[in-house]
């Protein structure tokens, strides 16, 4: 099984970080930051859940957190 490239390695456990936060913990960090976050948090989960872990991974490799928190839950399906 191939390694991850040391950046792919640190963007993953950022996601993997922010899947694993909750709503409260988010809350209280900056409010623009939070927001920002917690949009990708949803989407993150929700890929995680009703998708799999391997998709998942393809997300932290290919989409950043600011374009995560863009994408409306109903319509990624269509973009991945």
């Amino acid at each position: 099984m191939r390694s991850l490239l040391l950046n792919q390695d640190s963007v993953f456990k950022l996601y993997y970080n922010l899947l694993r936060k909750d709503t409260e913990s988010l809350a209280k960090q900056l409010l623009l930051y939070y927001s920002v976050r917690l949009q990708a948090h949803e989407l993150l989960v929700d890929v995680f859940q009703s998708l799999s872990p391997k998709v998942f991974l393809l997300f932290t490799l290919a989409v950043s957190i600011l374009k995560l928190s863009k994408i409306a839950p109903q319509t990624y399906l269509p973009i991945i």
